[in-house]
């Protein structure tokens, strides 16, 4: 049917079954009819302004934004606009503004390529600042580092061995000292696979109890809840105060809190406990027994110790994450700004009593505020993928790069965050054949990483190097330098101090490939295999610079040196009893 605008101007053609509208607004020039129309327009086409209200119409502009401002109110479309410029904004129904809005991400998702493991492997290196490139420096550095980590639970020894030391410049201990003592970090010891390998999880003092994991069961026993009683009431107090309030032996209170540590009840202010290690039964009751001489013999510092303090319990756990919206945002935030791109298979890396399906409802509604990416960034990572925006830009510059060789091989502890390869990581260690090597993520393996792809395997218990990648002597040479670096390291947290190798792949390391450039690193034959020893190791109970605490030696002995005898001399042999030194 044909209708005349209200102005008399303009013809306009439509439908008959919208007659009836057109009918109301051209006689009667009701709001009513005008606020109809003006949904009706809404629902059929993508996108509406009043300029074109006011063309195609003939609704007044002014009639025509109030009716689009009432139909906002009324939740039937959305503004999109810049504020102060009404004559640019456009309005849509929320439908249509859903489904451009899943286009425009739809587009973006496939903008770029998928990286390969290798190329997020190369990120993440960048990402945690284990990268030459971006490693941090000094006291703010670490704190940083820190703050990247908090919450991820590692083997205790693993974070001053490797993990510190990989990410900041002439790592210091006094540093983290510091860092705690000052209130700024605290740390949380956890259960771990043995009686033996506790783990140690770091937070910033605010988030110790929400973000720490729920569910940890407390030490049982009369002297574990007689310290836990005299805590309550002392508040952080010495170990010496402790004993006294809960009536119980010193050397039987040190033994209950160092049990309580890895429960996550207990800890202190500052790292040196953890670094010096559990004292053993003798030396408990050694420390015992200075504390009550108070000072005689000259042996009561060796029972200097920082305070304990009983931690609030964990809150951690998959009921309260799916409870409060704001822990799971929280949460997803802290895990985005660790890896930079998260997925169902680096979740599962983190050990983290988290569920996924949780998790991803987080990550959607970030990424509908627009704060968060949605893509395949990663080939390999099964499931959606969401990326902070900074980390998909940075990812698709290392993709896009020429200059690969210029970082070099790092050596990095199978347990590191930024490890992707392994056992519960996302991608398996393989060969030069692509047969899958084992590759189990505990302390005592390591992975010379080089072009983000594993190209040594460290086996350091078992004393054997695997070559990963098609190696010549040459290119085992390079690859071998960060670990030579790593013996060498003057720092009192290094990560190793003497490496043995008996065995290169399933050969005898004698006679093979990489016996030459072993050789050529420092490393000297015992016979069987090949030793290198590096500086000498803090002797226990030294302090945080790796120089042994002074202790007097009793009358009549030699100290011993808290280093480990050359290879290759023996005492005695080629000599007759009695005889002296040559």
């Amino acid at each position: 049917m044909a209708f005349a605008t209200p102005s008399g101007e303009v013809t306009r053609w439509v439908a008959a079954e919208d007659a009836p509208r057109w009918r109301d607004w051209a006689g009667a020039r009701d709001a009513g009819a005008a606020a109809d129309i003006t949904r009706h327009q809404l629902r059929r086409r993508a996108f509406v302004t009043a300029d074109e209200l006011h063309q195609r119409y003939g609704l007044g502009l002014e009639d025509a934004r109030t009716a689009l401002d009432e139909a906002v109110k009324a939740g039937a479309a959305i503004r999109f606009g810049a504020p102060g410029s009404p004559e640019l904004d456009r309005y849509a129904d929320p439908r249509h503004a859903d489904a451009a809005y899943r286009i425009t991400l739809t587009m973006a998702r496939s903008e770029a390529d998928p990286a390969s493991p290798e190329e997020f492997c190369r990120f993440l290196l960048r990402w945690q600042c284990v990268s030459p490139r971006t490693r941090r420096s000094g006291l703010e550095g670490l704190a940083d580092v820190l703050v990247q980590l908090q919450g991820r639970p590692l083997p205790f020894s693993v974070w001053e061995a490797a993990v510190l030391p990989a990410r900041v410049r002439d790592y210091s201990p006094s540093w983290l000292d510091e860092l705690c003592s000052g209130g700024l970090v605290a740390w949380r010891g956890l259960p771990g696979p043995g009686p033996s390998d506790g783990r140690i999880a770091f937070y910033r003092r605010e988030n110790l109890a929400r973000w720490a994991p729920a569910g940890v069961d407390a030490t049982e026993g009369d002297v574990p809840e007689r310290v836990r009683g005299a805590l309550r009431r002392l508040g952080p107090s010495f170990l010496a105060d402790i004993a006294a309030e809960a009536g119980v032996s010193a050397h039987e209170t040190l033994g209950a809190l160092w049990d309580m540590m890895w429960h996550g009840e207990v800890a202190q202010d500052d790292f040196r406990a953890v670094r010096r290690g559990r004292p053993d039964e003798a030396e408990a009751r050694q420390i015992g027994a200075r504390l009550a001489v108070g000072g005689a013999r000259g042996g009561f510092l060796g029972a200097a110790m920082p305070r304990w303090s009983l931690l609030p319990p964990g809150q951690l756990d998959a009921e309260a994450f799916t409870s409060d919206r704001t822990l799971a945002e929280t949460v997803g935030w802290l895990l985005l700004a660790r890896n930079g791109i998260m997925a169902r298979g680096l979740l599962e890396a983190e050990d983290v009593p988290l569920p996924w399906g949780a998790l991803y409802d987080v990550y959607q509604r970030l990424e509908m505020q627009g704060k968060v990416a949605r893509g395949y960034f990663v080939a390999g990572l099964e499931g959606a993928q969401f990326a902070l925006p900074e980390a998909a830009d940075a990812l698709r510059g290392v993709q896009t790069e020429s200059d690969r060789e210029a970082e070099g091989p790092v050596l990095l502890n199978t347990c590191d965050p930024a490890n992707p390869y392994g056992a519960g990581a996302p991608w398996a260690v393989t060969d030069a054949s692509g047969a899958e090597v084992p590759c189990h993520r505990n302390r005592q393996n390591s992975l010379v990483v080089d072009q983000g792809r594993p190209a040594l395997l460290i086996e350091w218990g078992a004393e054997r190097v695997t070559a990963l990648v098609p190696s010549d002597e040459t290119s085992l040479r390079r690859l071998l330098l960060p670990v030579r670096e790593a013996l060498e390291s003057p720092s009192a947290a290094r990560s190793a101090r003497r490496l043995r190798v008996v065995r290169f792949g399933d050969a005898p390391v004698l006679h093979s490939p990489i016996e030459p450039p072993l050789r050529d690193a420092g490393f000297q034959s015992d016979g069987q295999g090949l030793v290198y020893v590096g500086l000498p190791r803090p002797a226990k109970g030294s302090d945080a610079e790796g120089w042994p605490t002074p202790r007097p030696a009793p009358r009549g002995t030699v100290p011993k040196l808290p280093y480990p005898r050359p290879p290759g001399r023996r005492r005695g042999k080629g000599r007759r009893q009695g005889q002296g030194p040559p």
